[in-house]
């Protein structure tokens, strides 16, 4: 017979609902994971054919020696790729044109796209003071420390890479409290940057063999307890335990760890949780396109030897981005083609008409080939589509994120989870995770 009852279940088979459960698994929990698809991973997915393959979200992760180690302990490592040495070359568009960026502030002075204005106003960030407006937008801050034109052009392309957000809406205490916080003890983020160069712990890019879609399979079978396919439809609690309506009958456990989209665990605790299912609404969700393609290596007018470019919101409201796969890892494409992934931010109301979602796909797709001086058709085309891609860490999202956690452990026996709370990169999912298993069990 099916065992039903857990001390824990996890709900959501994403990076966070893996990372958690194989923690909890390794310290001696008896938990299950349950997942609505049909295999875990949540948006970490592949895509393949017979020539390339593209990551559907993520590609590639920022490893330090805590994700190492976690890789290390559960069979990972060995998938670690290393990018080309292209990959620290990083670049942005300005005024319809592709420019090499450094993330150096001395280098950034000699960039040709930036006014002799900016490049002052750059040397005069040595000299700032904190901040003094109390909760800055993204832009508040960032203006006020570099000035309006290096705002619009490289601080919007970097958060526009990494959450196709508004930085006009964006929290800075949310989005990058540490930052906001060395600024409130040094003032000159230059400064305050270089004081911790030495202390911060080294990072290394790799991507994953085979896909992201590689490492979620490698980890979900590391797991004891995994039900895949099976939707959580409504949960109550009676007592100390939480009892659950699935698809596939009833499940039960004494801890729930929630690690689902703020807006799927809303539908599912409404009746049980009405105010925190409110609250779990305001968080936002921005739809996020990827449009993977491969062309002959003869269409190819210039060869990009970079990580990938990005684009500003003040740039380009539609396009945001794009990586270079097969420059980046060889090996994505094979014989003559080269292959890319391109970001773009649709219109909410161009999802539901598929006509007009087309035209503005191939709009973004004549933009890219023009930046990138390709020409011709691509030999290969597939589109990734998430309606509700990226959570958008706008104000007052730390009060509200605070709300959440506070309203959360009025239930005894429940924890929040998932990007909305950790942080949206792979790297701040798995390592918040780790740490909230080693909490529970301390417990």
């Amino acid at each position: 017979m099916k065992q039903t009852h857990f001390d824990y279940i996890v709900l959501g088979g994403g990076i966070s609902g893996l990372a958690i459960s194989l923690e909890l698994q390794s310290r001696g929990e008896e938990v299950s994971l349950i997942e609505k698809s049909d295999k875990a991973g949540g948006v970490l997915q592949s895509i393949y054919n017979d020539d390339c393959y593209w990551d559907r979200a993520a590609h590639t992760l920022a490893v330090d020696l805590e994700l190492l180690t976690f890789f290390q302990r559960f069979n990972i490592e060995d998938l670690l790729v290393e990018p080309s040495t292209v990959a620290k070359n990083r670049q942005i568009v300005v005024n319809d044109e592709i420019h090499n960026i450094s993330n150096h502030p001395g280098k950034i002075l000699t960039a040709k796209f930036l006014s002799s204005g900016a490049k002052v106003n750059l040397l005069k960030e040595l000299f700032k003071k904190p901040v003094k407006i109390p909760n800055p937008t993204v832009r508040e801050f960032f203006e006020y420390h570099f000035g309006k034109e290096i705002t619009e052009n490289i601080i919007s392309a970097v958060f526009s890479g990494i959450y196709s957000g508004d930085i006009e809406k964006m929290e800075m205490k949310a989005v990058m409290g540490n930052i906001f916080q060395m600024e409130q003890e040094s003032g000159s983020l230059i400064r305050g940057l270089m004081k911790q160069k030495d202390k911060t712990q080294k990072r290394k890019i790799y991507g994953i063999k085979g896909g992201m879609e590689h490492m979620n399979r490698t980890l979900s079978a590391q797991l004891s307890n995994l039900e895949l396919g099976n939707e959580v439809l409504e949960i109550r609690k009676v007592d100390d335990v939480f009892y659950l309506r699935t698809a596939k009958g009833e499940r039960t456990c004494k801890q729930l760890i929630s690690c689902l989209p703020a807006y799927n665990l809303s539908n599912i605790i409404f009746k049980s949780h009405q105010e925190l299912s409110v609250n779990l609404d305001e968080i936002q969700y921005n739809p996020m396109i990827l449009i993977h393609v491969a062309f002959d290596q003869s269409s190819v007018a210039e060869e990009l030897n970079a990580f990938g470019f990005l684009c500003s919101q003040y740039e380009s409201p539609v396009l945001k981005g794009a990586i270079y796969n097969s420059s980046l890892f060889p090996s994505r494409a094979n014989g003559n083609l080269v292959s890319y992934t391109i970001f773009m931010k649709p219109k909410a109301k161009w999802l539901d008409n598929k006509e007009r979602l087309d035209r503005e796909v191939d709009k973004v797709l004549g933009q890219f080939q023009k930046l990138t001086k390709i020409n011709g058709a691509p030999i290969h085309k597939e589109m990734t589509i998430w309606k509700q891609g990226i959570p958008q860490f706008n104000k007052p999202y730390e009060s509200l994120k605070f709300q959440l956690i506070k309203q959360a452990e009025s239930i005894p026996g429940f924890t929040l989870s998932g990007s909305y709370i950790s942080g949206v990169s792979v790297p701040d999912c798995i390592k918040y995770n780790l740490r909230l298993a080693s909490q529970l069990v301390k417990k």
